[in-house]
């Protein structure tokens, strides 16, 4: 589902409840596989830096994110530059992680974003240009969890 993101997220934010997927896993010992694709595409040629990451709904707290505490460096699953050169072109983004399952309770992971600095309207798998222009896009949102058992 194409989705027009917060523009001004200078802080982590869910870019929408409707990317959310629940696991039930089956065994407390296993490793849960979060695996997210979608594109984004901003209305600006500024080169913003942007953050990803999963977010544990149910746990309340960031999952498969680099370390903690090094220095002032984010946590995160994914850090990228933008480098566009219009309204039409897309940024593949690939989130991949390997979590503990932690327990057989069911847990809910989403994503979050945010961007260097406000002002970046971003357009989440959908081109930001107009629908009648000649370049305009659409695709699909996954997110995958997978358990693997011990």
């Amino acid at each position: 589902t194409g989705q027009y993101g917060p523009t001004n997220v200078t802080t982590f934010t869910e870019v929408t409840t409707q990317w959310r997927a629940t696991i039930t896993p089956t065994n407390a010992s296993s490793k849960l596989l979060l695996e997210a694709t979608f594109d984004i595409n901003t209305q600006t040629t500024l080169y913003f830096l942007r953050h990803f990451r999963f977010f544990d709904v149910t746990g309340n707290g960031a999952v498969g994110v680099g370390q903690a505490g090094v220095g002032l460096r984010n946590a995160t699953t994914l850090a990228m530059r933008g480098v566009v050169f219009d309204d039409n072109d897309a940024e593949p983004i690939i989130l991949r992680a390997v979590i503990p399952a932690v327990s057989t309770a069911p847990r809910t992971y989403t994503v979050q974003w945010r961007v260097e600095q406000g002002n970046a309207p971003t357009c989440f798998n959908y081109s930001c240009t107009a629908p009648n222009t000649t370049y305009p896009w659409t695709a699909p949102f996954t997110f995958t969890i997978t358990e693997i058992l011990p």
